[in-house]
């Protein structure tokens, strides 16, 4: 191995957002993280000691010899290296191509291991992008192979995040040494001498493709299939796959041979064999060989079975004939032997724990290697970040061929695009499109099945009509309420040879599930109608006709797009509004469409449930007492429709209240206006943030009583105020719903049905709120319009509407808080575990338009969903006071 180069692979990462956007000390966040890895890569050199090293010979003279050795002690240690680039995240995982740049990421560019006598044998390079940090590892080859590179990474890796800087920690995986008293073979010539070759890589295009699991499941089946045979991998398959691929990407004539060749881990196949963590290099090189015309005429199974008998072949026997006759006549290998024209060499492997190394900033984005070891023909094999089974392929090509492979209809026929293509079409991801883009971000969630579904059983009830309430009759106007939730396959399901099964199965439970749902909710399943009386004088009144209705609606879609594209965009993607029934639509379309209706949208690796309910027929509590009810029923397989918290409806035998007008024509109530073209971005923070602002207002008052969502809420009324840099004596407004349940007379149960929320605000001069006053002086304000919005006042309030409904009016410096983080979001689950995260629909949205969602991980912390237009996000965004207080999320 001494003329091969250095091991060069590096982790991206995201900087978690509360540190990486905290202008106001911008050097804090890396001063931190480089001194807790300079640390932890101390504490991680005792362990794996020789990559302190460097390389030396020994020599005798009878005989004449040599031998080399890791000298131990004159040494000034390994490497660190701290560097800056004006990169994003975003030029490296949206470029098409690897950009070269990503190649001055590592340090010992183009080094062979032989320079390891004045080189260090290991060196970590971290450089810090404007939103993110790249640790870039450089390891000689010749101390250790990629299992021990990747067992050092993950090794560090839990020394950093275990907080601890003894030298006597104990790793869960320690590296195992060989236990030798002197040199283990002798050579007769000085292997350290300059006559080891260097070549320099040709001009390459290097490109990552993505391979689902359910697409390498399917692979393995052909390829066992073609063959009769079950002991076939699905990376013997992938690997037949790409060879033959490239093979005719270079237009080879029939009779021109070709091979691949790949690495082996011996340390199994040794007799005895030798654990994973022993360190040192031990792989050996397999390779088989083949005319062109029989492996690209033959099918997928005869390349496969042609690779797995080239591994079977590579017995303990074989492995030591070929180390002894190496000892006898001694070589090293040399460059141009990895560069022969018609060669496929598969090097690094998926099943190295690669996404497995974090160092406090969650999960790395990607994987990325270095100038070395690269040559026409080289693909290197990685785990695909989702797991599951997924793998990424690096390959290197030369140009032409690179753009023959990307024409080969076959080949990219089998790929998902796990990341948007190009840095242009990942920046444009990220942001709210025009609003020409809307017809073509419709177009692409295709709708595959729509379906009505009706009530189980019918309930006596069911057949009486239920009326709307003098709140429910409110939000005629409004719009449905649109809340999802976004779900990764679990990986169980991913079996390629029945790849519509696990949709299958998921959609029948859904709708056997939402027709149980539907027994204990069974108006949701109506449609609305209207109630005429002329005596004593006309009237009318609203109410759900449960007869004379189809159902609740039932959508199966699909959108080729994976959750990392929806959950990493730094703002939301405006298909996220195609993934929810009856966009646009107000609630006084309820006489001609359903109620409800639930979108099931296939995403490549995921699973996105849209609900859409009318707001008239309940509140933000309602619509999340449904959804966790269809999840029990589902989760619980409940045939006896036995819910542990059933709704209660009004027992009614006749309207609630009737009105002057009717209000279900459309000319006497105002329809909302289409929305402007808005950003929408989520913001999380943290309990402990929460907690911080929570105490500083209630310090700033000298009181006790403000609640965690009052003082937040006051922290975003102050911010996007300070956004729209409006004059100091122009006013601005907070509105936020209040739920009305608590304060009625007698009080209701949360679990009581319909639209109880009511409106309430408090107004002050710009000036005022920023300037003359603290965060506890706003979050005050809040809380008083809290406790003052009384029974009476919300009786009086829905007196005058029904009187005189007003007209829908936007107000330009409002901040409106929606939706509540109490409600239990997270708690909803179908069979995929927890939620990745909770998205909205179009319905409800405008400047200045706030949603409060529970964060993730629980305990107190909270996301908001922010609308702005585009100035004012970007106000927003440069505003140090506010992002200070963000943190990173994974939702």
């Amino acid at each position: 191995m001494l003329s091969f180069q250095y091991i060069q692979k590096g982790l991206l990462f995201l900087k978690p957002s509360q540190q990486s956007d905290d202008a106001t000390k911008p050097k804090d966040f890396m001063e931190t993280l480089l001194q807790n890895l300079k640390d932890s890569l101390a504490t991680a050199l005792v362990h794996f000691y020789p990559l302190a090293g460097r390389l030396s010979t020994l020599k005798t003279e009878n005989p004449r010899s040599h031998s080399v050795f890791v000298d131990c002690n004159d040494s000034p240690g390994a490497g660190f290296i701290h560097a800056k680039s004006e990169l994003t995240v975003a030029d490296i995982v949206g470029s098409k191509y690897v950009p070269l740049v990503v190649q001055s990421f590592f340090d010992h560019h183009k080094a062979v291991d032989v320079d390891g006598q004045t080189l260090s044998l290991l060196s970590v390079k971290i450089t810090e992008l404007v939103d993110g940090v790249f640790i870039g590892l450089s390891m000689n080859h010749s101390v250790g192979d990629g299992s021990t590179f990747w067992n050092f990474f993950n090794s560090w890796s839990e020394i950093f995040n275990s907080q601890q800087d003894d030298n006597n920690f104990c790793l869960k995986n320690p590296q195992i040494f060989r236990q030798v008293s002197g040199p283990l073979c002798r050579l007769p010539y000085s292997p350290l001498d300059e006559s080891i070759g260097q070549s320099e890589s040709p001009d390459l295009k290097e490109r990552m493709f993505h391979f689902s699991s359910e697409t390498l499941r399917s692979l393995k089946s052909k390829a066992n299939l073609d063959c009769g045979a079950t002991m076939i991998s699905s990376l013997q398959s992938l690997t037949a796959f790409i060879w033959r691929s490239i093979t005719r990407a270079r237009s080879l004539s029939n009779d021109q041979e070709t091979t691949c060749r790949f690495a082996v881990g011996t340390r199994i196949r040794m007799d005895p064999p030798l654990p994973a963590n022993h360190f040192g290099v031990y792989t050996s090189l397999a390779s088989t060989t083949a005319k062109t015309g029989d492996l690209l005429e033959n099918v997928l199974g005869w390349a496969a079975s042609k690779l797995h008998q080239a591994v079977t072949a590579q017995s303990s026997e074989k492995i030591a004939s070929e180390i002894d006759h190496w000892l006898k006549s001694p070589f090293v290998l040399q460059p141009d032997q990895f560069s022969e024209p018609n060669l496929v060499h598969m090097g690094s492997s998926p099943r190295f724990d690669k996404y497995g190394s974090q160092f406090g900033m969650g999960k790395a984005v990607a994987v990325r290697s270095g100038y070395n070891s690269k040559h026409d023909g080289k693909v290197s094999a990685y785990p695909g970040r989702e797991g599951g089974g997924s793998i990424d392929l690096e390959v290197c090509l030369l140009p032409e061929f690179m753009e023959a492979l990307e024409s080969d209809q076959e080949f990219m026929s089998l790929l998902i695009n796990k990341k948007i293509k190009s840095k242009e079409t990942f920046k444009e991801a990220k942001m709210v499109s025009s609003s020409s883009s809307s017809s073509s971000s419709s177009s692409e969630v295709k709708i595959v099945s729509e379906y009505f579904i009706k009530p189980k059983t019918v309930a006596l009830k069911s057949k009486e009509p239920y009326h709307l309430s003098p709140t429910d009759h409110v939000v005629l106007s409004f719009q449905y309420i649109q809340k999802g939730l976004l779900f990764l396959k679990q990986s169980d399901y991913d079996d390629a040879t029945k790849p519509k099964d696990f949709m299958e199965t998921l959609l029948q439970k859904l709708k056997d599930s939402l027709a149980a749902t539907l027994v204990h909710f069974y108006p949701f399943a109506g449609r609305l109608s209207t109630l005429k009386t002329d005596n004593p004088r006309r009237s009318y009144s609203v109410f759900v006709d449960c007869n004379n209705s189809p159902g609740a609606g039932f959508i199966h879609a699909k959108l080729d797009l994976c959750v990392s594209d929806i959950i990493e965009s730094t703002y939301v993607p405006l298909v996220v509004h195609f993934l929810f029934d009856h966009h646009k639509a107000v609630n006084l379309d309820g006489q001609n469409m359903s109620l409800l209706s639930v979108k099931v949208t296939e995403l490549v690796d995921g699973v996105f449930i849209g609900l859409s309910m009318n707001h008239s027929i309940g509140d933000g509590c309602t619509f999340w007492h449904f959804f966790n009810s269809f999840s029990d029923i589902f989760t619980n397989h409940n045939n006896l429709f036995c819910l542990k918290n059933p709704p209660i409806f009004r027992e009614v035998s006749g309207p609630l209240c009737r009105l002057p007008y009717s209000p279900l024509d459309k000319s006497s109530i105002s329809h909302q206006s289409e929305s402007p073209v808005l950003k929408e971005r989520m913001f999380h923070f943290s309990s402990e943030t929460v907690r911080s602002l929570k105490s500083k207002a209630n310090q700033d008052c000298n009181t006790t009583t403000i609640s965690s969502l009052q003082s937040l809420t006051a922290v975003i009324w102050r911010s996007i105020t300070r956004a729209r840099k409006a004059p100091n004596d122009q006013e601005t407004t907070c509105r936020f719903a209040a739920d009305s349940r608590s304060r009625m007379d007698p009080p209701l149960p949360t679990n009581h049905v319909g639209f109880y929320v009511s409106a309430t605000s408090t107004t002050a001069k710009n000036g005022d709120l920023l300037e003359k006053n603290g965060l506890g002086w706003a979050a005050s304000k809040l809380h008083r319009a809290v406790t003052e919005h009384t029974g009476e006042k919300i009786a009086s309030q829905i007196d005058r509407w029904l009187k005189s409904p007003p007209a829908a009016v936007h107000d330009p410096n409002v901040v409106h808080m929606g939706s509540s983080p109490r409600f239990d979001k997270y708690g909803c689950q179908f069979g995929m575990g927890k939620a990745v995260a909770v998205r909205s629909g179009y319905g409800g949205k405008f400047d200045g338009k706030v949603s409060a969602y529970p964060g993730r991980e629980g305990g107190g912390s909270i996301d908001f969903e922010v609308c702005l237009l585009p100035e004012f996000m970007e106000a927003l965004e440069s505003d140090q006071e506010f992002m200070s207080l963000v943190s990173s999320s994974q939702n």
